[in-house]
C-alpha cells in the first residue's frame, strides 16, 4: 500500500514537495496524492504551496508586468506559429479548453473592455498550470500519425490523370520550399534548446520530402502513364 497525502479543503490549488522532490499539483477535489516513494526513514520535510483565487493571481501578474496572451494569439500559434506543423487545434476546441483550464485554476483569465464589442479575454498560465503541463509532458508520447490530404490523394495515383497528378506534386514541392524558406528565416538561434531541436527536425523533414518528391516524381508519372494504368478522364 502507498502513503496518501490528503489535504482536505484547499482554496484553490496546491503544489506538493516532499524532501526536496516535486510530488505534483492538486487543483480539484479530492485533494489527495500518493507520496510513498518520496518518504524516507526518520525526519521528512513536507512543503505545500497554495495558490488561491485567480483574481489575486491576476493582480500579482499585473504588478510584475507578466505578459498575457489573447485568445486569438493562442489560436494563431496553432495556425501560423510553431505548433502549426505538429498539432491541430480549432476555435471549437481551444475556447472550451481555455475555459476549463481557467475553472481548474491552471490559467488566470481577465477581460479587457473593447468599444462596441464584447470584452476581450486574455490568459496567463498559473504555477499550478505549469506543474500540470510539466506532469503531462512527462508521460510517454503517443505514436506519430501523419495526416496528409496530399498523401491520401497520391495513394490513388493510378486512377488520376497524369497531368493533374504532376500539378499536385509540383504544387506540393513549391509549398515545401516556401515553408523551408520561412522556417530558415524565423531566427530560432536564440530559442530554448528544445525549440531549436524541433525546428531542426522540421527542416530535415521538409528537406527530405522535397528531395524525395523531386527524385521520384517522374518515375511515378511514368508508371501511371503506362497504358495498363491509364483511366479514362
Amino acid at each position: 500500500d502507498d502513503w496518501i497525502l490528503e489535504l482536505g479543503d484547499v482554496r484553490e490549488s496546491a503544489r506538493i514537495k516532499l524532501n526536496g522532490h516535486y510530488v505534483g499539483a492538486l487543483w480539484s477535489v479530492p485533494y489527495k496524492i500518493a507520496v510513498g516513494k518520496f518518504i524516507r526513514e526518520g525526519k521528512n520535510e513536507l512543503e505545500i504551496e497554495v495558490t488561491n483565487l485567480s483574481a489575486n493571481r491576476i493582480a500579482d501578474l499585473d504588478r510584475r508586468k507578466v505578459n498575457w496572451q489573447k485568445f486569438y494569439e493562442i489560436k494563431k500559434s496553432f495556425e501560423e506559429g510553431p505548433f502549426a506543423h505538429i498539432q491541430a487545434a480549432s476555435f471549437g476546441s481551444i475556447y472550451p479548453a481555455l475555459t476549463r483550464l481557467s475553472e481548474d485554476g491552471l490559467l488566470a483569465c481577465r477581460a479587457e473592455p473593447q468599444d462596441k464589442r464584447p470584452d476581450k479575454k486574455v490568459y496567463s498560465i498559473t504555477p499550478a498550470g505549469r506543474d500540470a503541463l510539466a506532469a503531462r509532458l512527462m508521460k510517454a508520447p503517443a505514436d506519430d500519425r501523419l495526416s496528409s490530404d496530399f498523401l491520401f490523394i497520391l495513394f490513388f495515383a493510378h486512377i488520376l490523370p497524369p497531368p493533374l497528378l504532376a500539378e499536385f506534386i509540383d504544387q506540393r514541392i513549391a509549398w515545401y520550399e516556401a515553408s523551408l524558406e520561412r522556417m530558415k528565416g524565423c531566427g530560432c538561434a536564440a530559442c530554448p534548446p528544445g525549440e531549436r531541436f524541433v525546428h531542426g527536425f522540421g527542416l530535415a523533414w521538409y528537406t527530405t520530402a522535397v528531395r524525395y518528391l523531386r527524385e521520384h516524381r517522374d518515375a511515378l508519372l511514368a508508371d501511371v502513364s503506362a497504358p495498363a494504368n491509364l483511366v479514362a478522364e
